[in-house]
């Protein structure tokens, strides 16, 4: 599985301190819109493995989380680069959508 559950990590060390940049993935079990687009962002993690790190937050089981990115709808999509917000987006996403918000986190094209 290319994403790492919030739930497991600690967030400030894994999360806010990482050398790579981080997609973070908002969603929740009885969403809908979140189950839809579930297999596009894995398809999408799994060619930028390598150069992103990404993390799932369950906002049921994390909303402290959620409310620390001011978060209250789901699905939503956070990036975070040098422990610093760069990029938000909320609600469904199409993959074209999604891809160029994590090639413009890895820098791709400069």
């Amino acid at each position: 599985m290319t994403f790492r559950n919030a739930a497991d990590l600690d967030f400030a060390q894994d999360v806010i301190r990482s050398d790579a940049p981080v997609l973070l993935k908002f969603s929740a079990g009885w969403c809908g819109p979140c189950k839809a687009v579930a297999p596009v962002i894995e398809s999408i993690a799994g060619e930028y493995a390598d150069e992103m790190t990404f993390v799932s937050v369950d906002i049921d089981q994390s909303p402290e989380i959620a409310q620390a990115h001011g978060v209250r709808g789901v699905p939503a999509f956070v990036v975070i680069k040098d422990g610093k917000v760069t990029q938000q987006l909320f609600g469904l996403q199409t993959r074209t959508t999604l891809a160029e918000m994590i090639e413009t986190a890895i820098g791709a094209g400069q």
